[in-house]
């Protein structure tokens, strides 16, 4: 379920851009598990063959996409040698298209007489020779399976993108990541398409994301998404399918930098977020609203600037409403947390900050689904000069009732303490049908004595140069760039 792998692409070739596939992934089935992941190679010809006559540089396939979401590795796992069938059969598959390849498939490997499994990803360049390999680390549901090493690094060359480095040495000169996945998305804050966007805009990355198509049990959306918090395209459906995504990527030297606030920004701009077929897509809930601290908003007042803390963690809120398109009788509060959550026995120290949808005046009615609302925005401004130390990683956290992100989300995090960090999310354009907007944050720190919920586990991290989000210690490799 969980982020697992991130590489890194420097874009040092001629031209200003590159071509990006991924691919929302729905995969056959056969009797035999062998027979199952040939198969799943020949429906990836397919799209690899549509991509390359579209001039694809580099295609992502998602997480279980060759094996399905299978929890006994023992029948499709394979050794991960230039000899292996399936490995011939993607590497073949590569050098014909001349394409950089990402694949996820199980791996085995013997070792003093015992068997061990791994979740692992593959890289292909455009010879077919494997560039990169990485095995998963933080297993989610995965009981057969062993963690890869966390020592995992990887330097290789490429003629696309220059030499690769682990991020660990040059984090401050990633650009671009690939991330293949079969996330299961939870509202309010874990939507897989609010999670991508929320790190690529945070990080200044441009993020190549494919994900497994599952909708109705809450896996599917990819994307890719570009530095300046653009948007090149999106998918989310309500059918398991598949759906190719084709883009061009612009090349970038260095990240597109968050540390600096606009001073002025624009507001009530039109919308043009469009809508997407759901209704059958299954996102799950996981919310806790006796823990937080919410305060009521009273709609019809226009304008409305609060100050909402949660003991010591305090949250602003800076909004307008249009005054012909308020509903009196619908339900927005107002939100600050900072302290532990539970998801599958994972314990988090998130802290946040947001705007939420409510069914009904209860706090227990906030954070869920929900078909339409008809309250419209002009304005959303959520900021505050937040606790941070080298363990916590704030990124904006968006999405409306259609489970679409907002796109060209102004965002700045200063950087400009030890202990406390400036960190502000705007929209430019007017908002309907919101279900959230807001600041979510990942840490390692502790919860001290005057801001503690009874809970003294200090959870897992989200750091910006090592992880995605949900505090998933990942390996990444890194580009050199000259």
């Amino acid at each position: 379920m969980w982020i697992f792998l991130l590489i890194t692409l420097c874009t040092i070739c001629n031209g200003l851009a590159y071509k990006a596939a991924v691919v929302e992934y729905y995969p056959s089935t056969e009797a035999q598990p062998m027979d199952t992941i040939k198969k799943n190679i020949e429906e990836y010809r397919t799209y690899v063959d549509s991509a390359r006559k579209q001039s694809v540089d580099i295609i992502v396939f998602p997480e279980y996409g060759l094996t399905t979401l299978t929890k006994d590795p023992e029948e499709y796992a394979v050794e991960i040698t230039s000899t292996n069938e399936i490995i011939s059969k993607l590497s073949t598959l590569a050098k014909e298209h001349e394409m950089y390849l990402v694949i996820n498939l199980l791996e085995k490997e013997t070792i003093a007489n015992q068997i061990y499994y791994y979740n692992t990803n593959l890289v292909f360049d455009r010879n077919g020779t494997t560039i990169a390999k990485y095995r998963k680390i933080n297993l989610f549901d995965e009981a057969k399976l062993t963690p890869g090493s966390h020592n995992q690094t990887n330097t290789f060359l490429t003629r696309l993108w220059g030499h690769f480095w682990d991020i660990y040495l040059f984090r401050h000169l990633v650009t671009d990541i690939v991330y293949p996945t079969a996330w299961i998305s939870i509202i309010p804050f874990y939507h897989s398409l609010s999670v991508q966007h929320g790190y690529a805009v945070a990080n200044g990355v441009n993020l190549l994301a494919a994900n497994y198509a599952k909708p109705n049990a809450g896996r599917g959306g990819s994307g890719i998404y570009l530095t300046d918090g653009k948007i090149a395209e999106k998918y989310i459906g309500d059918t398991a399918s598949t759906k190719l995504i084709v883009q061009e990527v612009g090349k970038q030297s260095t990240r597109e930098d968050r540390t600096k606030c606009p001073t002025r920004l624009p507001f009530g701009l039109p919308s043009d977020l469009g809508k997407s077929n759901v209704s059958n897509y299954m996102a799950l809930t996981a919310f806790t609203a006796s823990d937080y601290t919410f305060q009521n908003i009273n709609l019809t007042q226009g304008n409305i600037s609060e100050t909402v803390c949660h003991k010591n963690f305090c949250c602003n809120f800076d909004l307008k409403l249009d005054p012909n398109n308020v509903i009196a009788s619908e339900h927005y509060k107002l939100m600050a947390y900072d302290g532990m959550v539970n998801y599958n026995e994972i314990q988090l120290h998130i802290r946040t900050c947001s705007l939420l949808f409510c069914e009904n005046d209860s706090n227990d009615s906030c954070g869920k689904r929900q078909e339409t609302t008809s309250t419209k925005f002009t304005k959303i401004t959520v900021s505050g000069n937040l606790p941070t130390d080298n363990t916590t990683f704030y990124t904006p956290v968006t999405l409306n009732t259609y489970l679409l992100t907002i796109p060209q989300i102004p965002y700045c995090d200063t950087q400009n303490g030890t202990d406390t960090t400036y960190v502000q999310l705007s929209t430019p354009k007017a908002q309907q049908n919101l279900l959230v907007f807001g600041l979510l944050g990942h840490t390692q720190a502790p919860i001290d004595d005057h801001n503690d919920n009874g809970d003294d586990d200090d959870g897992n991290s989200a750091v910006k140069a090592s992880s995605l989000l949900l505090l998933v210690v990942l390996s990444v490799v890194k580009c050199l760039l000259y």
